[in-house]
């Protein structure tokens, strides 16, 4: 893999038959980061099958997770947005993986993974394929790449 490439790996271990985490990592131009956040299934559902709108519609597919905070924040750990991209077919994809708060165990650092990259509809086909078996507990992972 050269520097420039960009790819999302989703996995998926569920707790029960309604929810399960889901890890993500994401690597882009030497970046890279990795993180998890819990999810109801028909909200993965509803996230995959969205991937099939030609052209993609607004508001933009996302899937984000992490804890609420007291004041009913959402501390996100887990934030995939896929839209529209140019006027040629071009999607854009923006990942943002962080770890959970550690509260009072907070040693003063923090990691942050924020990227974007460009892929095509038929990119995103194959990674909804992908999504598709990894819910049905027929595949390990499901992977986005930036097609190059």
């Amino acid at each position: 893999m050269h520097v420039g490439a960009a790819m999302l790996t989703l996995r998926y271990s569920p707790m029960d038959e309604w929810h399960g985490e889901v890890r993500a990592t994401v690597t882009s131009e030497g970046f890279a980061g990795t993180a998890s956040a819990w999810f109801g299934k028909e909200d993965l559902t509803t996230f995959v099958d969205r991937m099939s709108e030609y052209p993609l519609n607004d508001p933009p597919l996302k899937l984000a997770g992490g804890y609420l905070t007291r004041s009913g924040y959402l501390e996100r750990h887990l934030y995939v947005a896929i839209l529209r991209h140019d006027a040629v077919g071009n999607i854009r994809v923006v990942v943002e993986l962080a770890p959970p708060d550690r509260g009072h165990d907070d040693l003063g650092t923090y990691s942050l993974v924020r990227t974007w990259f460009t892929a095509t509809y038929t990119d995103l086909e194959r990674f909804q394929r992908g999504l598709r078996r990894l819910l049905k507990g027929e595949a390990e992972d499901a992977t986005l790449t930036d097609g190059r």
